[in-house]
């Protein structure tokens, strides 16, 4: 007999309703953490992509770090690894929210010039490797508490994504198979 997954309310009423514990295939199917990191990675995924029409490249990573931030909050009791990530994302948002009101002065272009935009670039690279590193250490965190071996190897790979990109980005690098090697590979690591 086949027994259906729960969703977590229904799994919430089985520990409650029940004597003992609910069946082993029960238990196994509901991890109380996926919507954090279901949030967190569609989050990532939504500030990395890029596409620069009908201004989805100020509504989707504005959107991500809104879900990355939620997913966070979620997980920052779990351990400090993850609430140095919900801070980091914190800033990063309002990173976000700054750059985005600037856009919509007339002399933006005028603060931009010289080294702010530098500064400012640089500011946004180590608020997103610090909060990818972060991430990395507290996935680690978690699996090493559940008695898990801590081996997570899509947050290093993930970190070293980010830092090919970066310096992709920083190089002006204008080829086409690159950059979709790349995106393959994003969405195999995020996978």
């Amino acid at each position: 007999q086949q027994i259906p997954i729960p969703d977590e309310e229904m799994f919430a009423d089985l520990l409650t309703g029940s004597d003992g514990l609910p069946p082993d295939e029960v238990v196994g199917a509901v991890t109380p953490w996926k919507k954090a990191i279901r949030r967190i990675l569609t989050g990532m995924v939504l500030m990395t992509i890029t596409l620069n029409f009908w201004n989805l490249n100020y509504l989707l990573p504005l959107i991500g770090i809104i879900l990355s931030l939620l997913g966070f909050r979620t997980l920052s009791h779990e351990n400090g690894w993850l609430k140095a990530c919900y801070r980091l994302t914190g800033l990063r948002t309002g990173f976000i929210v700054m750059t985005l009101l600037l856009n919509t002065s007339i002399r933006f272009d005028v603060l931009m010039q010289g080294g702010i935009q530098w500064g400012m670039t640089l500011a946004g690279c180590i608020l997103l490797f610090g909060t990818v590193f972060c991430l990395w250490q507290g996935l680690r965190a978690i699996r090493k508490k559940a008695g898990l071996p801590a081996d997570t190897h899509s947050g290093a790979a993930l970190l070293v994504w980010y830092g090919v990109t970066s310096v992709l980005a920083f190089m002006n690098y204008n080829g086409l198979i690159l950059p979709l090697l790349m995106l393959i590979a994003y969405l195999l690591i995020i996978r």
